[in-house]
């Protein structure tokens, strides 16, 4: 094989084709095939198989052919021959460098075990060397305990107490029990002291025990501390005794009676608040009280937290806002009971509930009921609204305090610096520092004991009593408004030359007010029921009247008090649609403002309450614009057309040429129009709103050019000099409705101009018809003129008035 692949490679230089290089190639490529086979098969000690189809077809031509003859031949005994040769050596090296490798790993091995056996008794040592001190420390904190409650030196003793225990209880009561037990204790003394116990080893036989001691020592301190703490009458000794509950692992006592001191002060000053208020008859007595019950409070919190925080830690002011928050419920009921009670509130609600069954039935109201103040009433509002602003903020304060508190537990948590001491024999589990012997205790909880279970109520006592007095704030305040207005409205005045009576700034400052004061509230389910219901009561008790008003002064039109009472009615309607609309866009904005830290669905539910206000004012304007429209038809619209008749008398426009100068020099016809409709308009221009007016005028100015173009198609007959003169009228009655009138209402932007002047196009187009000066200048006058609003009808129409143009030429126009 190996000289057919010589023989292959030498006869390269006698290559003259590229099929022979091919073919070479493959040749050289099945060669090399095979080799691979053979060498793998004398690996595993077993010959190749040359039947083996995988080797087979890589061969091709005679080369294979040679290949597997020379395969069958020889059985591969010289190729395994000369790969033993070359594989020995490296057999050798390999056996070589797995003898190095291993007596390397296993030097390594026991290397890595002694490191490890030496940091084992390196930790035992420094195990127990903190032990023995912590043996030679008990034993010293037993002595100096003893020492200081004998002097009564009560701050030493808390502070004995305090190093006893953070020791590791459970490492020294195995050394103490050594002669019980004689298995391991985590140290290599054992052999050394297998004859002595723990208590021999450490102090002579019948010596105190001074674990014993020290434990009854921790009782009997925490029992002085108590009593000590309870006797103190001043603040100097309840902070001294406040701080001495930290030291001997008693937080949740020491906070639990700090707090209730706390609240015994909340408690005096509520009643004398309340001795002091007996003495006051201010309006606003009550609120004034609940105020300075919150301040006191808020008061101490702020005034105790550096205290609490430097003895107990971060958080801890926690249990005490709690407590103070059960406290304050229950000075605040008293108070706010005191209120109702002294106030009548419940009397007072009933009775506009009666007042309300009674109206619903048309029936008489009783009695009692029907002599009850809204000045009474404006006063038990104001005093709600304080109560429920200050209570409001108070409970944010201790929202916000609380959450405060959390975050400084949070935080102490995650800097790593919260721990929880096991539950011992000692003590209690509480927080302390974490000890260097107990560093392998875990917290069940990260907060600590004390905090376990501890959290601000969201749904007080005072909250609750809170929800139940602003239930009666929507009543009262539904009961001043309808009063208030039926005053307001019972007292209304018109001066002359005023576009409103009276009525309408009482009105509205009464609603603004009771609306400010409902929001000073922030109370979101109060103020969505008084805005819906200030709607209400507007359309019920306020448009309702002006509309009767109008309705009953339809029969005194003719007078001239009449035309301006119905006319100031509808001012007072129009000028209210405007201050709602103001009163909307001042309260969404205080709404951005007073509510911004509010949940998302109270700020929308709000703001939906508030639309509820704007879509009564497109209510109240529907009802504005058919009254004028109303008024307009009968007082306006039933009199254009005789004025227009009137003014045309004698106006004619099939003249001759004297005929014409002489119309031309007396404008007979433009002098009476605006004598007769400045006429017809002049009480609405003296009297109506500028929207108002507006809406009139381009009424009368649409009813004007209607009877107008009437009263040509009935009446008109034109020759050529007529035209012009009609042409002329046209011209100064457009300018005048559209510039003369328009400035009367003060809104030429809406009345004057290009808007009005559209209303005039079809008499315009009149006008341009009239003024050809033959038939076969129809179409043009039509294609050039912009906005043409006549249709082919109408201009035969027009042209026939035309005297001069024949009818049949007319008809036959094609247009």
């Amino acid at each position: 094989m190996l000289s057919h692949s010589a023989d292959s490679i030498d006869s390269i230089d006698t290559l003259d084709s590229i099929d022979n290089v091919h073919a070479l190639l493959l040749a050289v490529t099945n060669e090399a095939v095979l080799v691979d086979a053979q060498l793998a098969a004398t690996l595993s000690g077993t010959p190749p198989d040359p039947h083996n189809p995988s080797i087979q077809n890589n061969f091709s031509g005679n080369a294979a052919s040679d290949i597997l003859a020379s395969l069958r031949v020889d059985t591969s005994t010289d190729l395994t021959r000369f790969t033993s040769a070359a594989l020995s050596p490296l057999h050798k090296h390999t056996t070589l460098t797995h003898a190095l490798v291993a007596d390397t790993a296993h030097t390594a091995h026991r290397i890595s075990q002694r490191v490890r056996d030496l940091d084992k008794q390196q930790s035992h040592v420094r195990h127990s060397l903190a032990l023995i001190d912590s043996l030679a420390e008990l034993k010293e904190s037993a002595n100096s305990v003893q020492l200081a409650v004998q002097s009564q030196d009560w701050e030493l003793a808390a502070i004995h107490i305090q190093r006893f225990l953070t020791l590791d209880a459970e490492a020294i009561r195995r050394v103490l029990d050594m002669d019980k037990n004689q298995g391991s204790v985590d140290l290599e003394i054992e052999d050394d002291i297998h004859a002595q116990s723990g208590q021999d080893l450490f102090w002579p036989r019948g010596s105190p025990d001074p674990l014993l001691a020290l434990q009854q020592a921790h009782k009997s301190l925490i029992s002085t501390i108590a009593t000590e703490f309870d006797a103190a009458s001043d603040e100097a000794s309840i902070l001294r005794f406040f701080k001495l509950f930290a030291l001997v692992g008693e937080q949740a006592a020491g906070l639990d009676r700090f707090a209730n001191v706390l609240a015994g002060v909340v408690k005096r000053l509520a009643q004398d608040f309340m001795r002091a208020a007996t003495e006051v008859t201010a309006p606003t007595v009550y609120a004034d009280l609940v105020t300075r019950l919150y301040e006191a409070v808020a008061s101490l919190i702020d005034k105790q937290e550096v205290t609490v925080e430097r003895y107990y830690g971060a958080g801890r002011l926690l249990r005490i806002i709690v407590k103070l928050q059960k406290e304050v419920d229950v000075q605040a009921k008293i108070i706010l009971d005191s209120f109702q009670d002294t106030r009548a509130l419940a009397r007072k609600v009933a009775d506009i509930n009666s007042l309300e069954i009674a109206a619903s039935q048309n029936k008489p109201p009783p009695a009692a009921a029907a002599q009850l103040d809204p000045r009474e009433v404006d006063s038990l509002i104001n005093e709600i609204a304080l109560i429920s602003q200050r209570s409001r903020l108070f409970i944010r304060f201790l929202e916000v305090r609380s959450k405060t508190e959390e975050e400084k537990l949070e935080s102490l948590k995650e800097e790593g610096e919260l721990t929880m001491s096991p539950v011992s024999a000692f003590s209690p589990g509480t927080a302390v520092l974490p000890s260097p012997l107990a560093s392998a205790s875990k917290a069940i909880n990260w907060r600590p004991i004390e905090l376990q279970g501890i959290a601000l109520n969201h749904n007080s006592g005072l909250s609750i009593r809170l929800k139940e007095l602003m239930s009666n704030f929507a009543t009262l305040q539904e009961f001043f408004l309808k009063k208030s207005i039926e005053k307001a409205l019972k007292l209304d005045e018109y001066e002359p030359g005023a576009q409103t009576s009276s009525a309408v700034d009482d009105v509205f400052y009464i609603v603004k007010t009771s609306l400010a004061r409902t929001f000073s509230t922030a109370d979101p389910l109060t103020i969505c029921t008084v805005l819906e219901s200030v709607g209400r009561i507007l359309e019920a008790e306020y448009v309702s009247v002006y509309v009767k008003r109008c309705s009953s002064t339809m029969g005194a039109l003719e007078t001239k008090d009449g035309k301006i009472g119905v006319l100031v009615a509808l001012n007072n309607l129009d000028t209210s649609c405007d201050y709602i609309q103001k009163l909307v866009k001042e309260l969404d904005a205080e709404i951005d403002s007073a509510f911004a830290k509010t949940s998302p669905a109270e700020l929308e539910r709000i703001k939906t309450c508030l639309a509820s206000l704007s879509n009564y004012r497109s209510s109240f304007q529907k009802t504005l614009m058919s009254w004028v429209e109303t008024i307009f038809n009968q007082m306006i619209k039933t009199k254009i057309r005789p004025t227009l008749i009137d003014i045309s008398k004698d106006v004619k426009y099939v003249l001759s040429d004297d005929e014409y100068v002489e119309a031309d020099a007396q404008d007979a016809f433009m002098k009476r129009f605006k004598r007769d409709f400045g006429k017809l308009v002049s009480v609405f221009k003296s009297t109506y709103s500028p929207r108002n007016l507006t809406h009139t005028l381009t009424y009368t100015i649409e009813t004007i050019l209607q009877e107008w173009e009437r009263h040509l198609f009935s009446t008109a007959k034109f020759n050529a000099l007529g035209a012009l003169r009609f042409d002329k009228d046209v011209r100064s009655v457009t300018a005048y409705l559209s510039s003369g009138l328009a400035t009367l209402s003060g809104a030429t932007n809406f009345v004057g101009g290009v808007v009005q002047r559209d209303k005039f196009v079809r008499l315009n187009n009149m006008c341009a018809l009239v003024n050809v000066e033959g038939l076969g200048e129809v179409a043009e006058v039509m294609g050039v003129s912009a906005g043409w609003r006549l249709s082919a009808s109408d201009v035969k129409r027009v042209l026939a008035l035309r005297v001069d143009f024949n009818a049949a030429d007319i008809a036959q126009l094609k247009l």
